[in-house]
């Protein structure tokens, strides 16, 4: 065992706090035999299983394996950045090169292990000698050294610090895209199909996504609503563009068995027109998630491990495939440990493929049909049939979607992270939420401040959250239930507070405006009304939501039985539109009559389809024309109980956070 043999020949750690890498000879026989333990641990460690590693512990103990890492990392920290700028003398450069580039090799297989798979903790992987602010800058100079070592080995830097630099990368090449002088996009978006305009106004100017962007929305009228885009009307737009895009009734995305999305391998057979094949849908999806990470925008899609892989460029491996289908890898295993005749068991080179319900083969090698799994074959057969599930199948999927996403992200920005950090960068930390560091970021308007009482209930409220409730008032406030990776001091906008007054506690329940980060929160009596404590009351919160929900339902109904009545709407079809135009032509000098087409369809829809949660997704805007039609048109008290704001995107109204399950 060359492990062995590297102990017993000298101090390995002691060795490797003073050995120089890029200076090594060929002719120190312990350098070669070195460079010889790396290449051949590399191949193990490409056909070796997670079951050899993690529990048989073969070739060598987890503790082993740390000590390794431990090493490693010293020596090629010394290679990359202490003695990056000497100049190597040139009978050691080609052999001293080759010793790093294979340690380098090691320590990115362990890395990748270790990330899907922990078996040492964090803190071994990242440099105490390293200085992250100097590395940034110099990363940020074009310093050949931080370049290379940034690349390489960027486990060695501590990941808050990687995602700084990201963000001053992102910084930096905004100041070139969105500076005062570039020009800025506006395009003009149907709220009835909002994936359909955007493919078709957004998908052609590729590069140009970087430019600001300003949405103006046009409603089912074919108006244009009023509002000045300042940011919070193209983040509303970006989540729903990403919201539906990953829907899985869409078709180009499935999930596996934990819930993880990765590309439709039979994408290709859903009914797309010419100009929307289902490879231009992924490179569009791919410039939504793009920019999303270009401007900072947290997203609610989590990925399989195995997508986030093909996303920085990597070859996914065997042990990969429990997180598609652990079926398939249990049988494989079993084929790895099989005693008998393989060929007994009467396999070709293929894999079966269903499409559409119909069993479909495909041959894994040319001529795969004809050739039989033998004991001899049987190893390169398992890892064909991983690297089918993997890679090949989802090829020019995760090709079409990298095309894209690189449009806006520079793939060597992406490539500082592993695959879990990934997933953090794109849709921000999971867990309790430091609420500590929430209050140190927000700010208050309508005349709340940090000292006012209702303000310190509502940090002891989500003190006392579980962290589901945590994540769920995330939801509400900022239309993701996670936190931005770097804190809540990189979330856009800023976390926003708004006192809403009111006089007696029944008359609002909190509201939010998610574009703008925004928890509307009334001016309660006491925490007990603020926090609207299941035992506190005694009810049921859920039957409470329940109970506010019908209440609204109930003074909507009736609100739409009169704007019913005064459009006609029990007539024949032709007489109904009629009477309705002839409505609207008699409020044509009034104030509100965009306000009054929009609610009229707004109760219409509701009134025939008979779903009181649909009452739930209209927009702020929407619950701001039907209060004024409401007000100009029924003449009645109006109700105390109000609409939830648009950008809320919960189904129905909350008691309170924790009622609403959010």
């Amino acid at each position: 065992m060359l492990w062995c043999v590297l102990q017993e020949t000298r101090d390995f750690e002691d060795f490797i706090k003073n050995v120089d890498l890029i200076h090594a000879r060929s002719s120190d026989p312990y350098m070669c035999m070195l460079a010889l333990f790396c290449m051949a641990y590399n191949h193990l460690l490409v056909v070796m299983d997670d079951e050899e590693m993690y529990e048989l512990e073969y070739p060598l103990p987890l503790r082993q394996i740390e000590r390794i890492v431990l090493a490693l990392k010293r020596a090629l920290h010394d290679a990359y950045w202490t003695h990056a700028n000497l100049a190597p003398s040139t009978d050691s450069v080609a052999f001293g090169v080759f010793v790093v580039d294979m340690a380098t090799r090691l320590m990115r297989l362990l890395y990748n292990r270790c990330s899907r798979q922990p078996f040492t903790n964090v803190t071994s992987w990242i440099s105490a000698e390293l200085d992250s602010n100097q590395l940034i800058e110099e990363v940020l100079q074009g310093t050949p050294r931080a370049n290379k070592l940034i690349q390489s080995m960027p486990y060695l830097v501590p990941f808050p610090d990687r995602v700084k630099l990201f963000q001053r990368l992102v910084k930096a090449d905004k100041e070139i895209h969105q500076s005062e002088n570039c020009s800025v996009y506006r395009i003009r978006i149907n709220r009835g199909a909002i994936l359909e305009d955007g493919l078709r106004k957004l998908n052609t100017i590729r590069t140009n996504l970087k430019k600001r962007i300003n949405v103006v929305f046009v409603n089912s009228a074919g108006r244009e609503e009023v509002g000045i885009d300042a940011g919070g009307l193209f983040k509303e737009f970006w989540l729903d563009l990403s919201t539906l895009a990953f829907d899985l009734q869409y078709g180009l995305f499935l999930t596996t068995h934990d819930q993880l999305l990765y590309p439709n391998p039979n994408s290709a057979s859903g009914h797309f027109s010419r100009e929307s094949d289902h490879l231009t849908l992924f490179q569009f999806v791919g410039r939504i998630l793009g920019k999303a990470l270009y401007e900072g925008i947290v997203v609610q899609p989590k990925f399989a491990h195995f997508f986030l892989s093909k996303l920085l460029h990597s070859f996914n491996q065997l042990n990969e495939l429990p997180s598609l289908d652990p079926e398939i890898y249990k049988n494989l295993m079993f084929l790895k440990s099989y005693d008998g005749d393989v060929e007994d068991l009467g396999l070709t080179h293929t894999v079966v493929k269903e499409v559409f319900g119909e069993q479909k083969e495909i041959e894994i090698i040319p001529g795969g049909g004809d050739v039989p799994v033998t004991n001899r074959n049987k190893t390169r057969y398992i890892h064909l049939v991983g690297n089918y599930y993997l890679n090949t199948q989802i090829r020019e999927q995760c090709s079409a979607f990298r095309m894209g996403l690189s449009d806006l992200i520079d793939p060597r920005w992406l490539q500082m992270f592993n695959e879990p950090e990934l997933q953090v960068l794109i849709s921000g930390k999971s867990g309790k939420i430091d609420v500590d560091d929430l209050k140190a970021n927000v700010r208050y308007t309508g005349g709340y401040y940090a000292l006012d009482k209702r303000v310190a209930w509502l940090w002891q409220a989500l003190v006392s959250y579980t962290p589901s409730e945590q994540a769920s008032f995330l939801r509400f406030t900022t239309s993701c239930q996670r936190a931005p990776s770097l804190g809540f001091s990189s979330l856009t906008p800023q976390f926003c507070v708004q006192k809403i007054p009111i006089r007696s506690d029944d008359e609002l329940l909190p509201s939010s405006s998610t574009c703008f980060n925004t928890l509307k929160l009334p001016t309660y009596s006491s925490y007990k009304v603020l926090l609207a404590d299941a035992k506190a009351r005694k009810v049921d919160v859920k039957e409470l939501a329940e109970k506010q929900l019908d209440a609204d339902w109930a003074a909507f109904q009736d609100f739409a039985d009169e704007i019913e009545q005064q459009t006609g709407k029990e007539e024949e079809e032709k007489v109904e539109e009629t009477k309705e135009r002839e409505a609207v032509e008699k409020l044509e000098n009034m104030e509100y009559v965009d306000r009054y087409r929009l609610a009229l369809e707004r109760a219409a829809t509701l009134r025939n389809g008979k779903d009181k949660r649909k009452l739930q997704e209209s927009t702020d805007n929407d619950a701001e024309d039907i209060k004024a039609v409401v007000k100009q048109y029924k003449k009645q008290k109006r109700p105390k109980k109000q609409v939830q704001d648009s950008d809320s995107d919960d189904g129905f109204n909350p008691c309170n956070w924790r009622s609403r399950g959010i």
